[in-house]
């Protein structure tokens, strides 16, 4: 079954009222990750990047890479912005 809040319309899953500001911290350090990795392949030439099974080239390997990297941050970004509403505007949320 699933938890979490609604927000103006919007469902913010797996979290409480009292667990906004855990769960702030929690995102902003997921941000601050993908952010970290993203500047890590900004740096790396071909040879840093491990082909896994020498089944994929290194390109597609950090094409791949680079999309997985981008979608979790979208992601982060998205809840940061529902939490943030959460704790700025709580008679807009009700529990679920």
């Amino acid at each position: 079954m699933a938890w979490g809040l609604i927000i103006d319309g919007m469902y913010l899953a797996r979290v409480h009222l009292d667990e906004l500001e855990e769960e702030l911290k929690q995102v902003e350090s997921n941000i601050k990750y993908c952010r970290e990795r993203l500047l890590m392949y900004a740096a790396a030439s071909p040879r840093d990047i491990v082909v896994k099974d020498n089944i994929e080239s290194w390109d597609d390997r950090i094409y791949y890479e680079i999309n997985a990297i981008l979608d979790d941050y979208a992601e982060q970004c998205y809840r940061r912005i529902l939490i943030i509403e959460a704790m700025e505007n709580p008679s807009a949320v009700s529990e679920y």
